[in-house]
């Protein structure tokens, strides 16, 4: 009977470790140069955000894919825009769009971004998050900003409140993650600009639901619900996300046991170091740039069973972050090196 009854304690302290409340902070969700998200856009139809509470479970395994987009982070320095963003020390960039902000011990907020030839400057900022965030956690924040637009000034202002209303487990296409919590966050924008003579405000209303976990520096999931004018909220886009490991260099199996870069960062030319201990035709190598698109590919057919050294020009190759991945069978091993002009 005691044995039996110190393994119930055993299980039901092990439950308790891998399903907790999470508390996430500066550390573990603020957002680091390097880092690559893939967001996939989904069909909204029967796409729901469930119930808020404790210890909730969310299944999104059978959403269905219909696009896809890329954000990555850089240092303000590294992009072309930096100078007209003053202390800004974290930059998103989905491809054509900067949005420029400040990571601190406190949270993550928007100063600002670049758009065709559109410079956005917020006059007060856009609190994307603020930490440390548990279960039950609520705040408040206010923004504003102006723009010129075809030769006239808009204005924008609104009201964000954000409340951890849920924790638990969520399923997506790429998997299970407990210990997640969920954000909601209802905002109320207000834009306004004076066109020829003729005022014209608009006033809007979304609702959105974000699911993070500590570790991830992008939401796992998002729910986005607008009224558009009509006063009733409705799914209005959901997306889920994957990253690339970026910021280690330890495989996974046994087939590639090491990935080193040098000269990092390159100018002229870059190598690449690594072993491969199992069959090199299921090895290959892939580089990427900061918008997910390929730059080069060297397959197996050049690899050998062994240490291998293979370099690859990259003066032809924009400024900037790109990411190697060496790919084999069950294997996997990612870093980043930077290219400079």
């Amino acid at each position: 009977m005691k044995k039996q009854f110190l393994l119930g304690l055993i299980i039901c302290a092990a439950s308790a470790t891998a399903i907790a409340q999470p508390t996430l902070t500066a550390a573990t969700n603020n957002p680091v140069a390097g880092d690559i998200y893939y967001g996939y856009s989904v069909d909204t139809a029967g796409v729901n955000k469930g119930a808020a509470g404790a210890s909730i479970t969310w299944n999104f395994s059978s959403v269905v894919r219909n696009d896809s987009d890329t954000t990555s982070y850089f240092t303000c320095a590294a992009t072309p825009y930096c100078d007209s963003f003053a202390g800004s020390n974290i930059v998103m960039y989905d491809g054509s769009d900067y949005s420029y902000g400040i990571t601190s011990s406190t949270g993550m907020e928007l100063i600002g971004g670049y758009s065709t030839g559109t410079y956005v400057h917020l006059s007060n900022y856009n609190t994307v998050l603020k930490f440390p965030l548990t279960f039950g956690t609520t705040f408040n924040d206010t923004f504003a900003a102006q723009l010129d637009l075809l030769g006239t000034t808009m204005y924008l202002s609104g009201t964000s409140t954000f409340t951890c209303d849920a924790w638990g487990t969520i399923t997506t296409p790429f998997g299970t993650f407990n210990n997640v919590l969920r954000v909601r966050k209802v905002e109320i924008t207000k834009d306004s600009l004076n066109f020829m003579g003729m005022p014209d405000v608009n006033v809007s209303q979304t609702e959105s639901y974000s699911w993070y976990r500590a570790g991830f520096h992008s939401p796992l999931m998002t729910i986005n619900y607008d009224t558009s004018g009509s006063g009733t909220l409705y799914v209005s886009d959901a997306k889920y996300y994957r990253g690339i490991l970026t910021t280690g260099v330890k495989d996974v199996a046994s087939n590639v046991t090491t990935l080193n870069v040098y000269p990092n960062p390159a100018t002229d030319n870059v190598t690449f170091g690594f072993d491969v201990t199992g069959t090199p035709a299921a090895t290959n190598l892939m580089v990427f740039d900061a918008t997910g698109r390929v730059v080069n590919t060297i397959n197996g057919s050049s690899l050998k069973t062994g240490k291998n050294e293979v370099s690859i020009n990259v003066s032809n190759l924009p400024a900037g972050m790109y990411i190697v991945r060496l790919q084999g069978d069950g294997a996997a091993a990612s870093a980043r090196f930077n290219v400079v002009k």
